[in-house]
């Protein structure tokens, strides 16, 4: 009997241990086929250190009438029993009985589907693995259980998993489909030697019973689908039916909502019994238990011959769905933002399914209500192409006067034009040219004023969502009209929440006008009102919009006299992520990377850029990648990789025209300066120009790929910062030097260079002293630029001494920073002249 992988299952094996040490103890495992049982068991007795005490008797080997029986007595006077499967021996609930009862004192450890209900029995559920979170970053999934379960079995095929950032992200996928049964993922991961992860996620979704099924040659204990399968044939007929039923539901629910959609007399016992036996998980959060099908016993719903759910049922789901979608819409109309997305977040699978339903039956009013109800909750987690198309389809079904639009009541138009205005903001977040983006302008113009002609309520909604558009414009006259009639609006209808976020917007077109005083008070203006408010999330714009801008925040309102202390941007992103806003999180993330970037911590600010553009990689919003390939850019400067600063500089520039507008003037600047410094330190390397073209040639996906892999590169070079290390801008800064807390509005950065000290003169450095210091900064090794400049080592070494000195500095890191912190003056070739300012030694 093999002991398997225990990942993540270190608590249960204690748990089981400590039940287990006293004298006739019986501990019964239960859990859904292909949990881990029987490891589970082993690995308790190894904890024990007493495996070799435990007779093991197979369960499965005694179905035979009297098996067990004879089983049992042939183990004699064994101290210590181990059966398992023992729900598949005939009889096993008397015979295991009538044994304890005879031996009081002999040691039972069962495992079974679900308990024997024996007096004095201690039963463990074992859960599937957690599902692992598909937004987090790779460098956290790949120490997830599940996904070190699926690497282990891969390592053994012969053909390892790779562990990089897209494939470790497939791994995770794959185990979410699997719903994180160990068995499960272990048959699917014995064929990467066939097909790679991403291929087999694909195969998951098309067909799941086929990679489930033990293939011959294995050591696999039993067939998980056949596994499963068995265990619904011991149903009562009316537990099947309740089983069947709950299929409708693709996601947790409460027992209340199982009462409503599937009505059945009996359902706290029926219920009881599947949770029993592990077809149905319970997920308990505080006060409240909630209910859901794991994706493998969903399968074989789905594929048994009328084993989905009835049409009553499916009726009264979509109705149900409905109703919450309709509460959730009018709770976002009239302002209260955060309680809607409490109401429609915990259920939004099954409001996806009402949806895709909806949409089959062409139900205008239905495929309105949902797709306002959810559009808004995906946006906060950031723009994919499947929610524009949503969006879309909806959109189209609505502009059909055809009979068959079913339309069993008048949709309001106030709906109508709310749900357009947000297919125009999600066109504009995934947009790849300047053109597309300013092509929606108006249009959202012209749904303004089809509100004006409804109410002012649908005029505040459809503004609030058309204002959001600014970020991606060059030119934001309109977007500042329609946030004053906004602000206006809000007011008078009494809408603190859209009113935060309004007079937020308000202070960031400001800034990217570069009217940073009335930027400062529109932020605190907002902040003050959100420190106000339920909703802890509305305080994150105002905050980053305080760190964003090009001086540091003030300790209080201007305009009051109060001392107030902001969150730092570490704080803020922890918020977001808390919140589950990852739409704040895609510009507070930058903010914290610059901020780390300011204090010389590349490792954070590689961490913090990485994350953000894996959120992007994945919805397809161009204009938030700007600040963390810029931050990336300025990593690769200040550690002198010249090649991939080329290549990041590529990357930008191919979509300056979509990423420049969401950068404020400072930060834009601040990019201009470092396209400079890095025309200073590659000149004279003879592959600069080809590395920017590498980098302009790449698809944009390509392009985050690429970027990413450049952070996971540096950041595996690079130290991480000490724990409560000080948050003060290292001495040997390189240019463009970051201001520690510094980020612009909507994802962008506030970057401001080292004035060079007003008494500083040039230093007089030699023309061969000129051509040393260039490749320096290029990241020459002395016998490199001994051999480029046809001198000797020992020479290159008298000039850089020289150089040294007459800087003032101590050596090549600090030379390198101190150049690079110049305003470069071009030559009559158009590079950057070497210009450099002398003082007195230090002080620099």
């Amino acid at each position: 009997m093999r002991l398997g992988a225990l990942y993540g299952r270190d608590d249960l094996v204690r748990t089981v241990a400590r039940s287990l040490a006293a004298p006739g103890s019986l501990v019964t495992i239960t859990g859904l086929p292909g949990s881990g049982r029987t490891s589970l068991a082993l690995g308790a007795t190894r904890h024990l250190g007493q495996e070799d005490r435990f007779t093991v008797i197979e369960g499965r080997q005694a179905s035979r009438p009297g098996a067990l029986a004879a089983a049992l007595h042939a183990c004699g006077h064994a101290q210590d029993l181990f059966v398992d499967d023992v729900d598949h021996a005939d009889g096993a609930t008397s015979e295991i009985h009538d044994l304890h009862r005879v031996h009081p004192t002999l040691r039972l450890l069962l495992t079974s589907s679900k308990p024997l209900g024996l007096p004095g029995e201690v039963v463990v559920r074992l859960p599937p693995l957690p599902l692992p979170d598909l937004d987090a970053d790779p460098a956290i999934l790949v120490l997830h259980p599940a996904v070190r379960l699926f690497l282990d079995v891969s390592g053994r095929t012969g053909t390892a998993v790779e562990v990089e950032d897209s494939t470790i992200t497939a791994v995770a996928r794959v185990c979410h489909q699997l719903g994180g049964l160990p068995l499960a993922i272990r048959l699917v991961a014995a064929r990467t030697a066939t097909y790679s992860p991403a291929t087999l996620a694909t195969l998951l979704a098309r067909a799941p019973s086929r990679m489930l099924r033990a293939r011959a040659g294995t050591t696999d204990e039993h067939d998980l689908v056949q596994a499963v399968a068995w265990s619904v044939s011991l149903l009562t007929p009316a537990e099947r039916d309740l089983l069947r039923d709950l299929a409708v539901f693709q996601g947790p629910v409460g027992v209340e909502v199982v009462d409503t959609v599937c009505e059945r007399p009996e359902l706290i016992d029926e219920l009881s019994a599947l949770v029993d036996v592990h077809l149905v998980d319970p997920r308990h959060d505080g006060l409240r238990s909630r209910f859901t099908i794991p994706p493998l016993v969903r399968e074989h719903l789905a594929a048994a011959a009328g084993g989905g759910p009835s049409r009553e049922v499916r009726d009264r789901h979509r109705r149900w769905a409905l109703e919450l979608a309709t509460q959730g819409v009018q709770l976002e109309s009239a302002g209260q933002l955060m309680t809607a997305r409490q109401v429609v977040s915990p259920h939004e699978p099954d409001l996806m399914a009402a949806l895709g339903d909806a949409l089959a039956a062409r139900d205008v009013v239905a495929a309105t209500t949902l797709a306002l109800a959810l559009v808004p909750l995906c946006f906060s987690r950031g723009t994919t192409p499947e929610v524009c198309t949503l969006a879309d389809d909806v959109l189209a079904l609505v502009g059909e006067d055809g009979p068959g639009a079913a339309a069993p009541r008048p949709r309001p138009p106030g709906d109508r034009l709310v749900l357009s205005a947000w297919a125009e903001l999600l066109r504009a977040e995934t947009a790849g040219s300047l053109t597309q983006v300013e092509s929606t302008v108006p249009f959202l113009d012209l749904l303004r004023e089809e509100a004006r002609q409804v109410d002012d309520r649908t005029l505040l909604r459809v503004t609030y969502v058309a204002v959001q558009v600014a970020r991606s414009l060059v030119r934001r006259s309109i977007p500042e009209q329609w946030a004053e009639e906004g602000r206006e609006l809000a007011t008078r209808l009494h809408d603190p929440a859209r009113l935060v976020r309004l007079e937020t917007w308000t202070g960031m077109l400001a800034h990217q006008r570069g009217d940073v005083e009335e930027a400062e008070a529109w932020a605190w203006t907002a902040l003050r009102r959100a420190r106000g408010l339920d909703d802890p999330s509305l305080a994150l714009a105002p905050a980053g919009l305080l760190h964003g801008l090009p001086r540091p925040p003030r300790r209080g309102d201007p305009g009051s006299d109060r001392d107030e202390t902001l969150p730092t941007p570490a704080q803020l992103v922890n918020l977001a992520r808390e919140s589950g806003d990852l739409r704040a999180l895609d510009w507070l993330e930058p903010t914290a990377a610059y901020a780390d970037l300011g204090r010389g911590d590349l490792a954070s600010a590689c961490d913090h850029s990485a994350a953000t553009l894996r959120r992007v990689r994945v919805s397809g919003a161009r204009a938030r990648a700007g600040a963390p390939v810029l931050c990336l850019f300025l990593v690769a400067l200040q550690r002198g990789d010249v090649m991939w600063a080329g290549r990041l500089h590529g990357i930008l520039g191919r979509y300056l025209d979509v990423l420049r507008p969401a950068l404020p003037p400072a930060a834009a600047a601040a990019y201009d300066r470092a396209v400079l410094a890095y025309r200073a330190s590659s000149a004279g390397h003879h592959d600069a120009a080809s590395d920017v073209v590498w980098g302009a040639q790449l698809s944009w996906d390509a392009g985050i790929d690429a970027t990413l892999g450049y952070a996971a590169q540096a950041r595996a070079s690079l130290p991480t910062a000490r724990p409560g290390a000080s948050s003060r801008p290292s001495p040997t800064r390189t240019a463009p030097e970051i201001n520690g807390s510094r980020h612009g509005a909507g994802g962008g950065t506030a970057l401001t260079p080292t004035a060079t000290p007003p008494h500083r003169a040039l230093v007089a450095l030699t023309g061969r002293e000129r051509d040393v210091m260039r490749l320096l900064v290029a990241g020459g090794t002395n016998r490199e630029i001994s051999r480029d400049l046809g001198i000797t080592p020992k020479t290159v070494m008298h000039h850089t001494s020289s150089i040294y000195r007459k800087l003032g500095v101590r050596g090549r890191a600090e030379a390198v920073a101190w150049f690079l912190r110049l305003e470069p003056v071009p030559d009559d070739e158009g590079h950057p002249r070497l210009q450099l300012v002398e003082g007195g030694s230090g002080g620099h």
